[in-house]
Formats: structure tokens, sequence, C-alpha cells
């Protein structure tokens, strides 16, 4: 089932999410700006736009309407990688979400100790990480809800046949 057999780098549909823990860490605020000219080095490696497209400053909202990987390659110096990356995993990423579903993947998530050089800015505009679509999913709506992380399930409950509850999904 590829909605949780299959594992994918994300990228830009991650991007909230590391926006998320960017606002959470206090890395960013609402106030933020960032200074998009198309391209960016980090280490030894260069970042770009879509056809390096300078999007110019832009507020948070703007970083995330034109899918501005500079703007979140910056975000991601201000995270502490041990904070971002036990973020991630309450988020629920590298781990199975023990739906009802066989062949359940956990995703791919490299270690703190392993952050180096371009990874955070990568991990920023999801690449560098692999996760499943239920994954994803789940974490895309934790946001929705607040911050509540839900567990998915498929069957809510199962009664036997005096209406005792033998089974709960939820």
């Amino acid at each position: 089932n590829n909605v949780v057999g299959r594992v994918f780098e994300p990228g830009s549909i991650f991007k909230p999410i590391t926006m998320a823990i960017a606002l959470e860490t206090g890395a960013v605020s609402g106030s933020s700006r960032f200074n998009c000219k198309g391209t960016i080095h980090i280490a030894d490696k260069t970042i770009s736009d879509v056809n390096r497209k300078a999007h110019g400053l832009q507020d948070l909202t703007h970083v995330l309407m034109n899918s501005c990987n500079i703007g979140m390659s910056i975000m991601s110096a201000g995270v502490p990688k041990h904070q971002a990356y036990g973020m991630l995993k309450q988020f629920g990423f590298g781990e199975k979400t023990d739906v009802e579903i066989s062949g359940e993947e956990i995703g791919l998530i490299k270690s703190p100790e392993e952050w180096l050089g371009i990874v955070p800015a990568n991990v920023f505009i999801g690449q560098g990480i692999a996760v499943t679509p239920l994954q994803e999913v789940m974490a895309i709506t934790s946001i929705a809800n607040g911050g509540s992380l839900l567990k998915p399930y498929i069957i809510e409950e199962v009664r036997d046949s005096n209406g005792k509850i033998i089974h709960k999904g939820s």
C-alpha cells in the first residue's frame, strides 16, 4: 500500500512543517523577512529557486506562497539541529503510525549528528528526508488541529455479538 509502504522526498509540501518548527522554536516570527536573490550558497553547495528566480524581500506568507527555497534555507540556520530533529519526530516522521495496514515504513531521517553542511537547509525544503504519504498528511493536519498529532485508524471499533467493544482504533 503506497500510503504507508512507499517513502519519498516531500519537497515543497514539507515547507509548512519546517516553517512551523521555525516559528515554534522562535527562529522566526510573524515579522520576519527574507531576501531571496534566487540562489544561496551554503557550505560547498548552491540552493536555488525554480529557474533561479529572485523573489526579493518576502514575509513568511510569501515564502510559502512562492515556495521559496532561499527563504526556507535561511530560516533553517536559526533552528538548532537537535531541536529540529526532535520536533520532526514529534510530527511523526521516522516513526510508524501503527495504522492497521501491513507493510508500513518508517521513512528516512538522518540523526542530528549527520546534519552537517547543507543538510539542515535541504531538510527545510523537503529534501534529504523521506516520508510516507500518511506521515505527511498527519503532520499537516496536526498544524490545522492546533498542534495535536492524531493517530490514524482504519476501523473505529469492533464489537462482539453482545455489543461489547473488543477493539478500538482511536
